[in-house]
């Protein structure tokens, strides 16, 4: 056998990171109350050459990180891609990307609802290409199979915490255009969705998420919102809040310098009868003061409909990274 060429070796490379992540939760109605645990602790591992790679991201904490997940142990990602002239091609458990990214520290109403902070098993397409000097055009797609309980889903709201239900099928789409202005730039995006949810009992939910969003930067600073319509058919007025017809909306804002990044989001989402709402005002403060280590104090206002409880809490964060 042929030994290998260094110009071979320098073709692959690879990166590890590792970390964990500690919170306290500080209710300030009653700071008695308040909890301090570990959020959750990972590896991850990247492997590339100039045509083929591999993803891989594994999280642990103590007992579980929601009560329907399966154990203390998790796969969050882990793919293999091939690039192709049209983009990188992944098949394995994929994240989502159908709607802005959910940057917050305790997550906004949209990962609630399992919208994003979400990978599932299947396959995707990512890929961009330069329009003119400096615009570009990106677009992702993907198909997902059946779920598998990890989600940041709250407990109640959407399928991954429904023991007698499964994704049937999931197919998305979303296409990014960037323009680019030197310190300042545009990215408007456009998405679609198509999903299908078998019931143990009851019929079977069939769901449609059309939206936009648009992200505007000028130097450190940074606003982005946006709006989400779901149609859904198959689903009665007792059934969770992610099974029927509702609308959600966006909007978030960062200035980010050196060390420290200041940011507020919210988000909303409520069904179109009127029967449930959802809303999460999150103004809160990243510290970086070192390159391993992160540091958040996160305001977190919840407000749902009548009846069911809210939450004004204070959120700690302390993440520890290598490298």
């Amino acid at each position: 056998m042929a030994a290998e060429t260094p110009a071979a070796k320098a073709a692959v490379t690879s990166t590890f990171s590792a970390g964990i992540t500690l919170s306290a939760v500080i209710p300030t109605n009653d700071p008695r109350e308040r909890e301090a645990r570990l959020d959750f602790g990972y590896v991850a591992a990247e492997i590339a050459s100039q045509r083929f790679g591999a993803r891989l991201e594994v999280r642990g904490t103590e007992g579980r990180y929601r009560p329907f997940y399966e154990g203390a142990v998790w796969l969050e990602e882990g793919y293999g891609y091939v690039k192709t002239a049209a983009g990188e091609v992944r098949v394995g458990k994929l994240p989502t990307q159908l709607t802005l990214a959910d940057e917050t520290f305790a997550g906004n109403a949209f990962s609630a609802l399992g919208l994003t902070r979400n990978p599932g098993w299947g396959a995707a397409l990512s890929g961009q290409r330069r329009v003119g000097k400096y615009d570009e055009l990106s677009w992702d797609a993907a198909f997902f199979g059946r779920n598998d309980r990890v989600s940041w889903e709250e407990d109640g709201l959407d399928l991954e915490s429904d023991p007698a239900a499964r994704l049937s099928s999931s197919a998305e789409a979303r296409v990014r255009y960037l323009k680019y202005k030197g310190l300042f730039t545009l990215r408007p995006a456009v998405f679609l969705s198509r999903s299908s949810i078998d019931r143990e009992a009851g019929p079977n939910v069939r769901r449609t998420d059309a939206g936009a969003d648009l992200t505007v930067t000028a130097g450190p600073l940074s606003a982005a919102g946006g709006a989400i319509f779901r149609n859904a058919s198959g689903a009665s007025p007792g059934d969770r809040p992610g099974y029927r017809s509702a609308r959600g909306w966006l909007a978030t804002f960062q200035a980010e310098f050196p060390s420290v990044v200041f940011r507020y989001s919210y988000t909303r989402w409520a069904l179109r009868d009127g029967t449930f709402a959802y809303g999460v005002h999150q103004p809160g403060v990243v510290w970086r003061p070192v390159r391993f280590l992160e540091a958040t104090v996160e305001y977190l206002f919840q407000t749902r409909s009548v009846g069911l409880p809210r939450a004004r809490e204070i959120h700690l964060g302390l993440t520890f990274a290598y490298p």
